[in-house]
């Protein structure tokens, strides 16, 4: 069962009880859908444990007793609703496959592995006394090889450059306040609803980005007509180097023949030679003289 199918009654009792427990601060449409977020993943995390709790329990003592034997956090009636809507259901077992086989693609190129990128920036903002890294930083971490010395794609180095930038026009005016972390994402990356890109973190309630003022559109505008140029002068370039690969393919191939066509020709002057020599004519071609007359 997901969140959004638990009855309104239900998830009002729900939320108020939170509400009541704890002091909740700033737009109140913003908590509640923080709130409803992480009912949901709870409710999410709980229904994939019971998932699992079943699954041990079918391999063991087979399908029936795993029916009547609910977990001590699950009524007879939850339990049984679980296996028939979804668990035994061939619909949600075949939607299930095919979520699992989505999450195994990679949707884009980098060098996080199997650690996701959420869990690389937690880890280094809990070694960095609670400060979220740089963007440019994670961002380079995860798309530049050090071994190779090159970025995963192409297009990638035209990002990195694109932070750069972002943090290097807003710091030229001296009365600018600093852009948090999620800001440079905001302006550099499309808004993705949720997510910060390039962090792989939720968004902060509280943010009030510069997005949303006239002059930052106007930036973002300009921002992203940049970008085109760099990309548009990337590929000049790159097609430029695919050009030059290709002279210097056909300098060697001419180069190639050359030598073959002069071996060739020093093959047959040597076969010549061999040839007037079998008749006699060494002294002549030692000497470079004409025949002697006996």
């Amino acid at each position: 069962m997901c969140w959004k199918s638990v009855d309104v009654a239900t998830r009002d009792v729900v939320l108020q009880n939170i509400a009541d427990q704890f002091e909740l601060h700033g737009d109140s449409n913003l908590v509640t859908k923080a709130l409803n977020t992480k009912c949901g993943r709870l409710l999410s995390c709980n229904s994939n444990k019971l998932h699992q709790t079943y699954k041990k329990l079918v391999e063991s003592h087979g399908a029936d007793y795993a029916r009547s034997h609910p977990p001590k956090n699950a009524t007879l009636e939850q339990w049984t609703g679980l296996i028939d809507g979804k668990w035994t259901n061939k619909d949600w077992l075949e939607k299930s496959r095919k979520n699992s086989e989505n999450r195994k693609k990679t949707s884009g190129k980098h060098r996080c592995g199997t650690k996701a990128l959420a869990v690389r920036v937690d880890e280094e903002t809990n070694n960095n006394d609670g400060q979220v890294p740089e963007l440019a930083k994670i961002f380079k971490d995860v798309h530049f090889n050090p071994n190779t010395n090159m970025w995963i794609h192409h297009e990638d180095e035209v990002t990195y450059e694109t932070i750069l930038k972002v943090q290097e026009d807003h710091c030229q005016d001296p009365n600018a306040i600093p852009l948090t972390q999620e800001e440079i994402s905001n302006l550099v990356f499309k808004k993705k609803s949720g997510i910060v890109k390039g962090l792989g973190m939720r968004p902060s309630s509280s943010l009030v980005t510069t997005a949303s003022s006239n002059s930052s559109v106007e930036y973002i505008q300009r921002l992203e007509n940049e970008i085109i140029e760099l990309k548009e002068a990337r590929a000049r370039d790159q097609e430029e180097r695919v050009r030059d690969q290709e002279e210097r393919v056909r300098e060697q191939e001419a180069r190639a023949k050359e030598q073959e066509a002069r071996a060739k020709q020093e093959e047959v002057q040597q076969n010549i030679l061999n040839f007037l020599r079998s008749k006699g004519y060494d002294d002549a071609l030692t000497y470079g003289g004409g025949s002697s007359s006996s």
